[in-house]
């Protein structure tokens, strides 16, 4: 099983930079949504020590990339 990434704070930060993201796409204002795009590539990138946005993006498709840090389980995830 794979090592988390991120946390679960780390995962609402990333979220809320993506919230506006989605909103200009749902409006159609392709342009802004595109510009406002690099603050979530940033914090992707400062949270995972690195990785690239869109091989986030890739990885978030296929494995459990969330944990609490303070889980009894090291760190791991674990399904429900």
């Amino acid at each position: 099983m794979l090592q988390s990434l991120i946390d679960e704070t780390e995962m609402e930060k990333i979220q809320s930079a993506v919230a506006p993201i989605k909103e200009h796409v749902a409006a159609g204002h392709y342009k802004t949504a595109f510009e406002t795009v690099g603050q979530a590539m940033s914090l992707v990138k400062t949270y995972t020590n690195g990785m690239d946005f869109y091989n986030f993006l890739v990885l978030h498709k296929t494995e459990p990339i969330i944990t609490k840090r303070s889980s009894p389980n090291n760190g791991e995830y674990s399904s429900p």
